[in-house]
């Protein structure tokens, strides 16, 4: 349980600063670090971490309201685009949430 709470704070901090439109672009860039952090956590199927897995799939939704951002998400096709895909395909009622992120994301990265 503590594990999981500061694994969902920690996110949602990354969220907070992600909806800050001077630090899209940056945030994005950051492979090795904040990228692969938000990648790996939006990926997460274990069910122990859903509000770190929705928190992530937020902030790729943030990130893709920046028009610079969404030729590179896309082209990153291992990455956010596997991950949002996956996301969207979600069927069960309590990955509502995340389904609905992740086809508003691809929904801004197909504009």
């Amino acid at each position: 349980p503590k594990l999981r709470k500061l694994r969902h704070h920690a996110l949602a901090a990354l969220q907070n600063l992600a909806t800050e439109a001077s630090n899209k672009v940056s945030m994005w860039q950051d492979e090795d670090g904040f990228r692969a952090v938000l990648l790996a956590a939006a990926s997460s199927a274990d069910p122990v971490f859903f509000r770190v897995r929705l928190c992530a799939i937020r902030t790729l939704q943030s990130l893709t309201a920046e028009p610079e951002n969404r030729p590179h998400m896309w082209k990153d096709y291992d990455g956010a685009r596997r991950v949002l895909l996956a996301a969207a395909e979600l069927i069960e009622p309590e990955h509502r949430k995340v389904r609905s992120c992740a086809l508003g994301a691809l929904s801004n990265l197909a504009t």
